[in-house]
């Protein structure tokens, strides 16, 4: 916003530069590599046609950008490059092979040694050369593009985001200071951390000038609309970049985006990867197959558990119990009982303490394994619950903590599950609804079938505030 660029030339350009020299000479490379290797006939490469040439890279550089080779987290990190890189060569070996199949029936095995021998060669000059220029760059190239920033008022979003911007390769950046607010003389960092206050807002455009001010960062919850309105100008009539972290992003930390709609900015979130069609439909497997194994493994010790609740406590073995899922949708938990038929007669609805007198004695066992949870597997096997999702509340809790949390009910946007990233980190029962909503926001927001497997791993180990 308000910016204007100083790059002597822009890292992208020279990646397209240099993807394009890559993968032209990786064509040249393999048919002259195709001479020596004894398992490729020359006719085969003879074959290759400079029509070919043009689609093979023309497809390769599509498939370049379709898989975000040209982002900055795809140009630094090493990992996300080789793994983009390599799906790259794999699609166009299987396009290729695909579409000379249907022009040219039954392809000779030799043709397709020739395609992959080239997919080989491109990865390892495009890799070789995409190195060369991420180490110009910010070696030598960083250097030229310097950015000052100062920033209005504080906050601990605040301090998060410069933190973050430290570490970027990018950009040779200095923070000059910060300004500060009138009516908020109390927000402002931590003396410790050594920025300068370089005044208040009335300040604001002779400070920009004096000291090259090119970006300009505030917490758009801590700025009136007045004063935000104001900032913006003085931006704008001395073009300087005002970055803003919208009052939205303590809900999601990474789903943010921008939508354009006939000149005005929409701030929106993406599409949670939990909610899309495919992944619903992945982990609904994975819970199906979860579901059946566990039950199937926990029935032998059910079945013991049942007789000693029944020898300590006559009574039903299983516990039924209202819980919140999906949407605010209520459905009834299934749990062995580990608890005396009474304990809720007194005080009602009260959440479990360590050495609750209210637990048999086999359930305070059962409790601290999170054996008395085993049956739960039924419950993610009808579809309640996930095997894995924040822990589903009781009705009478989830009310209040509704009034008492911000943002409480958006742990409800997913399945609950019978065992979660919140659990796994001991927060459980009486522990801090604010830590606890932290880590299910979390889960939610960064889901995969990675995580999930993570987390099933995690609750193999001894249970912290189990209790």
């Amino acid at each position: 916003m308000y910016h204007i660029k100083e790059d002597i030339i822009s890292w992208r350009i020279l990646l397209r530069v240099g993807d394009l020299l890559g993968v032209t000479m990786a064509i040249p490379l393999a048919f002259w590599a195709s001479h020596y290797i004894d398992a490729v006939p020359t006719p085969t490469a003879n074959r290759i046609t400079i029509l070919n040439c043009f689609f093979a890279v023309g497809l390769q550089l599509y498939d370049f950008h379709r898989l975000g080779l040209y982002r900055s987290r795809s140009f630094l990190n090493m990992g996300p490059m080789i793994r983009r890189l390599l799906l790259s060569m794999v699609l166009v070996i299987i396009t290729y092979v695909v579409l000379r199949e249907v022009a040219a029936p039954h392809v000779d095995f030799s043709y397709v040694y020739f395609v992959i021998l080239y997919a080989i060669i491109c990865f390892f000059l495009v890799l070789s050369i995409r190195l060369l220029i991420r180490f110009v760059e910010i070696r030598f190239l960083r250097s030229m593009r310097v950015e000052r920033i100062a920033f209005v008022g504080w906050s601990f979003r605040t301090g998060k985001v410069l933190k973050g911007l430290a570490k970027e390769l990018l950009h040779n950046q200095s923070v000059d200071g910060y300004f500060e607010l009138r009516d908020k003389p109390d927000l402002h960092p931590p003396e410790e951390m050594g920025f300068r206050n370089l005044g208040t807002l009335d300040d604001l455009p002779r400070v920009l000038v004096d000291h090259g001010i090119t970006s300009l960062i505030l917490d758009q919850r801590e700025i009136s609309s007045e004063q935000l309105q104001k900032i913006a100008l003085i931006c704008a009539d001395l073009i300087v970049s005002l970055r803003m972290i919208p009052w939205s992003s303590d809900i999601w930390t990474d789903g943010l985006t921008v939508h354009v709609v006939d000149g005005v900015p929409l701030i929106g979130l993406k599409d949670l990867r939990i909610d899309r069609s495919g992944n619903r439909i992945a982990r609904r497997i994975v819970d199906i197959a979860g579901a059946l194994v566990g039950l199937i493994l926990s029935a032998p010790l059910i079945a013991i558990m049942a007789v000693l609740i029944k020898r300590e406590s006559p009574g039903p073995v299983f516990y039924r119990q209202t819980r919140l899922g999906l949407r605010d949708k209520p459905f009834q938990i299934i749990k062995l009982r580990s608890m005396r038929l009474d304990a809720e007669k007194e005080k009602g609805a009260v959440w479990t303490v360590e050495n609750d007198p209210r637990r048999l004695k086999i359930g305070e066992f059962m409790r601290k394994w999170n054996i008395d949870e085993l049956p739960q597997f039924w419950n993610v096997l009808v579809g309640e619950m996930s095997l894995v999702g924040p822990r589903p509340e009781r009705p009478e809790f989830v009310g209040e903590f509704r009034d008492s949390v911000n943002y409480y009910n958006l742990r409800h946007c997913c399945k609950p599950g019978v065992t979660g990233w919140a659990a796994v980190h001991g927060l459980r029962g009486n522990t801090s609804l604010k830590d606890r909503l932290d880590f299910d926001l979390y889960y939610i927001e960064h889901w995969s079938l990675l995580l999930d497997f993570k987390i099933m791993l995690m609750t193999l180990a001894p249970p912290k505030n189990a209790y």
